[in-house]
């Protein structure tokens, strides 16, 4: 595992701005555009962009030299990356070093960082390249756009609900880079699998790449309704943690004045309940709105379980 930081304080570096970097060794053949880079990387918090540039050098690994490829946002979990080092990506004669960098810039928050990155592999690009970077856009309560980046030109889709098995889904296929998939259930976890179909080339096909992972949005629910909290971790200040399709709502400039899940059992209805924490300040009476009756389960009225009542 390779460490990348870079801190928060002036820039002090006349000719390159402060740039730290670190280069595979000389690649055979990297500038004939044909190869791809796979890599591992997380960051340590949310609190960091977890961000890494992602590109290529001389031989030398002379600084100036170097060339970005791409931006990659890491998250707190070791995920998988692939970039092509293909001459759409840029690459040209006299390329021939994969280069991780991490650049000052003030623009950026928080302006440090921290990155770590774990299992390079420089690979040939196959024959029917993998689709990557999938993402999942115009999500509304019944569809959802798939979008992810290829040089093929024929694809293999296949969605179901989060665990499905594979064979079991819903297929689809598309002659572009996105796909919508409709007549989707509201609030309601997918998983998405895409493949390059290469066969009309004589190349076959991908492997599948997936799932991705997405939610709808949320519908209008029936009665009778209730949740008591349980599959909540907790919040803060900072965080609700409140159950899916449930808002967080404030106005006014207090910040004395919240709203999050509290993980207790001593103020709990039971055990294995959590309470909503409220910060009340002045109010002393029983709230009910748009529906929502707050019940009191604390004296001080500072934490409130709450049920739907029509």
């Amino acid at each position: 595992m390779v460490y990348g930081y870079k801190s928060s304080g002036t820039p002090n570096g006349s000719s390159y701005g402060d740039t730290a970097f670190f280069t595979t060794p000389p690649i055979q053949g990297l500038d004939s555009a044909t190869k791809m880079v796979e890599f591992y990387g997380r960051t340590s918090s949310t609190s960091y962009l977890g961000m890494v540039l992602v590109g290529v050098t001389d031989a030398n690994a002379t600084p100036s030299s170097f060339k970005i490829i791409d931006t990659v946002f890491t998250t707190t979990a070791y995920q998988k990356y692939t970039i092509y080092l293909d001459s759409a990506a840029g690459v040209v004669s006299g390329d021939s070093r994969v280069a991780f960098a991490w650049l000052w810039d003030n623009s950026l928050s928080p302006a440090y960082d921290y990155v770590y990155v774990d299992d390079i592999s420089v690979l040939d690009i196959p024959p029917c390249p993998e689709p990557i970077a999938l993402s999942a856009t115009n999500i509304t309560q019944s569809a959802a756009t798939l979008t992810w980046s290829s040089s093929s030109s024929a694809f293999n889709i296949e969605v179901g609900p989060t665990g499905f098995t594979q064979g079991t889904g819903t297929s689809y296929t598309s002659s572009t880079t996105s796909y919508t998939a409709t007549g989707l259930m509201s609030n309601t976890y997918y998983d998405a699998y895409v493949m390059s179909n290469c066969t009309a080339t004589g190349d076959g096909t991908s492997n599948w790449v997936g799932p991705f992972t997405f939610k709808t949005e949320c519908g209008d629910l029936a009665t009778p309704y209730s949740t008591g909290f349980e599959l909540q971790t907790g919040g803060s200040t900072s965080n609700p943690d409140l159950p899916d399709c449930w808002n967080y709502l404030k106005t006014g400039t207090s910040t004395s004045f919240y709203s999050y899940v509290y993980n207790s059992t001593s103020y709990s209805k039971t055990a294995r309940n959590h309470c909503v924490s409220m910060d009340m300040q002045a109010h002393r009476q029983r709230i009910v709105l748009k529906g929502i009756r707050w019940l009191q389960c604390h004296q001080e009225l500072q934490v409130w379980a709450m049920v739907i009542s029509k």
